[in-house]
């Protein structure tokens, strides 16, 4: 399967939607929910499922995510770093709404005060004209739940709480 994304505007900004955290919770314990490739679908706003597909051919998973309307996302796991406490991914065709590519990262570290931890996400893509204003607003928007979603999970080990 051809992983899509791929830089054809060398010296050209990515549109790039954005959003962080920081955790009340260690970095072990909230990078052990970021990691889990599939666990996304319980953190995106609107999903019904989220699974990952059987191997095939390929050479890393993919995961297939339903909307509410039905409709699918299927994304690669592009890098998967335990020392860094980073993950990358990619869609894969067809991509939504006049997206040409799309990188999607989480990145996990800790807080040096204390047991808590910053949790960053982001998404850059290119878009067609006319839709990158609003694709960036509403990818950050649902970046923003999925930390949300994402420091819930994490407070068993204590209260999350918005990075200025």
């Amino acid at each position: 399967m051809k992983v899509p994304f791929r830089n054809q505007k060398i010296g050209v900004e990515m549109a790039r939607a954005y959003a962080s955290t920081v955790c009340n919770a260690d970095v072990e314990t909230v990078w052990a929910l970021v990691r889990n490739f599939e666990a996304v679908g319980r953190w995106i706003p609107g999903a019904k499922s989220c699974r990952i597909l059987p191997a095939g051919d390929a050479a890393a998973p993919i995961r297939r995510i339903v909307l509410s309307d039905d409709s699918t996302i299927d994304e690669v796991l592009v890098t998967l770093d335990d020392i860094h406490r980073r993950l990358r991914y990619v869609f894969v065709p067809p991509l939504p709404r006049g997206m040409r590519t799309f990188l999607g990262t989480a990145h996990v570290r800790p807080v040096t005060d204390g047991a808590r931890t910053f949790v960053e996400w982001s998404s850059e893509f290119d878009c067609d004209a006319g839709w990158e204003d609003k694709m960036v607003s509403n990818i950050s928007g649902q970046l923003t739940q999925i930390l949300a979603a994402v420091t819930a999970e994490a407070e068993t080990t204590g209260a999350c709480h918005d990075a200025v």
